[in-house]
């Protein structure tokens, strides 16, 4: 598994870069596969982070998007039932949408975790 070679990367910027790129790729692929956007999942990392409603203004905020693309995301993961409106007006998600969301913060601890793993053994 790539993960696992990021471990065993010392000093080989040629191979590191290669992993570098495969986890990359890898990642595409499983945003590709799940039918989420890169902007979905770091949305959907800060909902689960805030662990209740949260704002279209302040999830802009939180994650650096403008107010209209967090609000497009929101619709559409609406449209899929992962992401609610309370009465408040707020967005929270759905048992549906918690479940996802733990999936894919998973996922990109993982990478994130690789990179880190890399960086280190490359003098970083």
């Amino acid at each position: 598994m790539l993960i696992d070679q990021a471990d065993n990367v010392i000093h080989d910027e040629t191979a590191a870069r290669k992993i570098l790129r495969e986890l990359f790729t890898e990642m595409a692929h499983f945003t590709l596969d799940t039918g989420h956007s890169i902007k979905e999942m770091v949305l959907y990392m800060h909902m689960r982070a805030t662990h209740g409603p949260v704002s279209i203004r302040g999830l802009a905020q939180a994650s650096g998007f403008p107010v209209e693309t967090v609000r497009r995301a929101l619709k559409r993961n609406e449209e899929r039932g992962y992401v609610r409106v309370t009465q408040e007006g707020y967005r929270e998600l759905t048992e549906a949408g918690i479940l996802v969301g733990d999936q894919l913060y998973t996922k990109a601890f993982e990478r994130i975790s690789a990179l880190r793993r890399l960086d280190r053994a490359m003098g970083g």
